[in-house]
């Protein structure tokens, strides 16, 4: 019968800055030989759908906890949104596109007032449609080109 090969001590958590240093930078190599292009479009992805949430969260004037937490709830509507479940993919889907709009609405508004105010110069408060406070719509260019 062929002898063991005797093991090697291990250090655990006895090791220098210069060992720990080799160690995770050992660990972090070997992470991303093992990466592959799926893997880093799925992080992307989901990096993208908590960061919606964030904002979805700020923009609806939540603090910073609430912020977060609508971040996860991005991230775990994304995850079921993979899912084969077509019902729970298509509510995981509706509620991405959701935070989507609440966290890409407040922005697109002000930007469509500077422009109009860029546009029209005599553009005013008065002239604004009495049903959509936010913006130039159908009946105010119907008032200002008939």
């Amino acid at each position: 019968m062929a002898k063991r090969k005797p093991k090697k001590p291990r250090k655990g958590f006895n090791r220098s800055a210069k060992e720990w240093e080799a160690s995770i930078a050992r660990h972090i190599g070997k992470f991303i030989d093992n990466l592959k292009g799926e893997d880093i479009l799925n992080l992307s992805a989901a990096a993208i759908c908590a960061y919606a949430g964030w904002a979805a969260g700020k923009q609806l004037g939540a603090d910073d906890m609430v912020a977060l937490g609508m971040a996860s709830s991005g991230l775990v509507s994304y995850q079921v949104a993979k899912s084969p479940g077509l019902i729970a993919s298509a509510g995981a889907a509706a509620y991405l596109a959701g935070i989507g709009v609440i966290a890409a609405y407040n922005p697109l508004v002000e930007g469509v007032e500077a422009a109009a105010k860029a546009i029209f110069p005599f553009y005013s408060e008065k002239v604004k449609s009495p049903i959509m406070s936010h913006g130039i719509t159908i009946p105010i260019l119907l008032k200002l080109f008939p």
